[in-house]
Parts: structure tokens; sequence; C-alpha cells
């Protein structure tokens, strides 16, 4: 298994798993790519990545709206830390 990560918004650039597959080589093994997104950090910034793809973090980025939740249960409230950042 093989991870690379990009130092623009923590994003996994590639991730290279077995397919299977044996190669010619018996120290190499045949792998495919399973990460969807961009070629290259330019198309991210250039699309704005409207669909996140490759993020660790996501949107929120530990910010939740108004410090509120629902998850399972009618609502759940976090403590305000940083009340100007939890309004997104």
């Amino acid at each position: 298994v093989t991870v690379e990560f990009s130092s623009l918004g923590a994003s996994i650039t590639k991730l290279l798993l077995p397919n299977g597959n044996e190669e010619k080589n018996d120290e190499e093994q045949s792998t495919d790519d399973c990460v969807l997104g961009f070629e290259t950090p330019t198309q991210a910034i250039e699309t704005k990545n409207p669909v996140f793809f490759g993020t660790i973090v996501g949107r929120v980025a530990n910010r939740i709206a108004n410090s509120k939740f629902h998850l399972m249960q009618p609502s759940s409230s976090l403590s305000e830390e940083e009340e100007e950042n939890n309004n997104n």
C-alpha cells in the first residue's frame, strides 16, 4: 500500500492498492490508484474542488455551525470556544 498526500488542504493525491495481478518482477506487485480527484493541485484550485475530492477533513474542518449537530438524537451541543468561527 502506498499513500501520497498534498499540503494543499491535507488531501490524499494517490492511494495505490494491490489489484491481484502478478507482475513479471516478483519484487513489484501490480497496483491500482484508488483516489478520485485531480491530476494536479492547480486543477483543484481552479475548480475550487466543489466535491472535496481527496480531502481528509472536508469543508467544515472542525467548525460546526452554531456549535450544534444532529446525530441519532434531537440535538447535541458543543462548547463555543471560537464563537465567531462557528457560524458558517
